[in-house]
Order: C-alpha cells, then sequence, then structure tokens
C-alpha cells in the first residue's frame, strides 16, 4: 500500500497533510486526484496514464477506509497523518534529487550541501578574459 503513495510537488504534500489533519481521508483523495495532474505514482516504472489511474484508485480505496476507520477509535485519522507525513517525506526527497540532478546537468555550477536543509550554488566555471 506504501507504493501508491504519490510523489507530490512540496507545497501540494503539505496541502493533502493538513487537509488530512483537519478531514481524514480527504486529503489521500485529493493526493489521488493530484497525482492525475501533477503527482508521480509509485508503484510503476513507467509513468503512463494507466500507472496515474492506478494510483488514483488505490489512493481512493486507501481514502474511502481512512473515512470509515475513524469510527473505531480513531485510528483512520492516525493513518490519515501518517499518510500525509510520508507524502512529505516523499516530497522531499524528490526535491533534493531534482535539485541534485539539476546541478549535474549544468557544467559551471557546483552542488554544496552546507546543512540537512540549505544548499549552496557557487559558480566553478570562469569565462576567460582577453589579456
Amino acid at each position: 500500500m506504501r507504493g501508491a503513495i504519490p510523489v507530490l510537488p512540496l507545497c501540494l504534500a503539505w496541502m493533502c497533510l493538513l487537509i488530512n489533519i483537519l478531514l481524514p481521508g480527504i486529503g489521500t483523495l485529493m493526493s489521488g486526484f493530484l497525482c492525475l495532474c501533477f503527482g508521480k505514482p509509485r508503484f510503476s516504472v513507467n509513468d503512463s496514464g494507466h500507472a496515474r489511474f492506478g494510483a488514483f484508485c488505490v489512493n481512493f480505496v486507501v481514502a474511502v477506509s481512512q473515512l470509515f476507520t475513524v469510527i473505531f477509535c480513531l485510528v483512520g485519522w492516525g493513518w490519515s497523518i501518517w499518510w500525509g507525513v510520508i507524502m512529505i517525506r516523499l516530497a522531499s526527497e524528490f526535491s533534493h534529487h531534482v535539485l541534485y540532478n539539476f546541478c549535474l546537468l549544468l557544467p559551471c555550477v557546483t552542488f554544496i550541501p552546507t546543512s540537512h536543509f540549505m544548499y549552496h550554488f557557487y559558480c566553478t566555471h570562469y569565462q576567460l578574459l582577453p589579456t
């Protein structure tokens, strides 16, 4: 089931988590809808329409399950918060990979992580000036 959690942009993952905190299961349902347009499914090797629709279907079933299990000792509420936290972790990992790959594509930029949350870019390619 964890493979069905889509990789979303970080701002959308935060939005889904906040909605899951307020209305359990609705943020999970929104993540399924957002996976159709913006996200990437993780349980398929190819990023195709079928994989996106499959991720939506699994997220729909999970969202309905989260809604119905809220009645039983708030299990669904905890489950939906856990699902949202995983979405944020995946989104932050993906954004770091995209940032790192972006730096690998640019030959004049060096990627230097200075702390866990801060990254600095330094230009290492200097144009030679005529003498």
